[in-house]
């Protein structure tokens, strides 16, 4: 069966990479990792169903990732440090279509990461906002709703700068319009 390998990704030494598991009846693509391509791959998540593992971001020896939750209409926000006990979710409940887009990452600052996310949950939502990981369990979480409602806060996500130990971005609270 062919494997399908994508998003091949580099962390420390590692190798990381979704793959298919030709073993599996299902062609469900998982993450897996390798210490070179010499050696055999390890397979670090098994999610139910078609996990849709993306947006693969190297910080420091550690990915983050998303992945779909049990084939569920949400998708969660992961890590690993490419072991199968080190493979462990963030933040889960993300409505599909909303999850973060890591290729598009803004910051490392220190032991935090800045990225946006558009987020809907039940009746309420948020548009497109700055949210923070420190990589920890209960550790992803909104900055500030900075345009309440569900009109977008951060206007173009594309433009951030890092300044010392500060992230400079344009964005909107809905009635001064754009400001840093």
């Amino acid at each position: 069966n062919d494997s399908d390998p994508t998003e091949l990704t580099i962390a420390g030494s590692n190798l990381y990479f979704r793959a298919v598991d030709g073993a599996s009846a299902v062609d469900d693509a998982e993450l897996w990792v390798s210490e070179s391509p010499f050696t055999d791959a390890v397979k670090l998540t098994t999610f139910a169903g078609d996990s849709q593992i993306d947006n693969l971001h190297t910080t420091d020896s550690e990915i983050l990732f998303t992945a779909s939750e049990d084939n569920a209409s949400t998708n969660g926000i992961y890590k690993t440090d490419g072991t199968v006990d080190g493979t462990v979710r963030l933040r889960g409940g993300i409505p599909n279509g909303d999850e973060p887009d890591f290729n598009n990452l803004y910051a490392n600052l220190g032991d935090y990461i800045f990225f946006v996310m558009d987020w809907t949950q039940g009746n309420y939502e948020l548009g497109k906002e700055l949210w923070v990981t420190d990589k920890e369990l209960n550790g992803t979480h909104i900055v500030s709703d900075l345009f309440l409602g569900g009109s977008d806060g951060v206007l173009d996500h594309d433009d951030f700068a890092q300044l010392g130990s500060s992230l400079i971005f344009v964005g909107t609270n809905g009635t001064n319009g754009a400001e840093l």
